[in-house]
């Protein structure tokens, strides 16, 4: 009699798992959000690490493109899973790219801008009164 019970308590758990597995939504995709920022007088790159291309990502190579100069960083899987990295920039506009490859070679390609500040010449600062 508690064969009985232990199959039938079996075969509910397995359709259970079997139905919430082919029943659940995994809701919308998340998004990359590639973003730049100064902080602590570096650039700040970040994207979100859980995005399905920086996830599936074996690699990415960020390319920092400003008027007088460019570079390119290379970012590994423990990279892609930390979603930022930082690196020293002058404080000038920055065009930034992230090229993500994958195990099949694949690539996608994300583009961001960063604008730097400008600090307000003091010749066009109002006298003080």
């Amino acid at each position: 009699m508690w064969m009985h019970w232990l199959l039938a308590i079996s075969a509910g758990l397995a359709a259970g798992v079997l139905a919430s597995t082919l029943l659940h939504d995994s809701g919308p995709p998340v998004q990359l959000s590639l973003e730049a920022r100064e902080q602590a007088g570096m650039l700040l790159i970040r994207w979100n690490a859980r995005a399905a291309t920086a996830a599936s990502a074996q690699r990415a190579v960020i390319t920092l493109a400003g008027a007088d100069s460019s570079v390119e960083l290379v970012c590994d899987r423990a990279c892609l899973a930390r979603g930022s990295i930082s690196y020293a920039w002058p404080p000038s506009t920055v065009d930034i790219g992230m090229r993500f490859t994958g195990a099949a070679g694949d690539t996608t390609e994300e583009r961001t801008r960063f604008v730097a500040a400008v600090a307000p010449d003091e010749e066009q600062m109002p006298e003080p009164d």
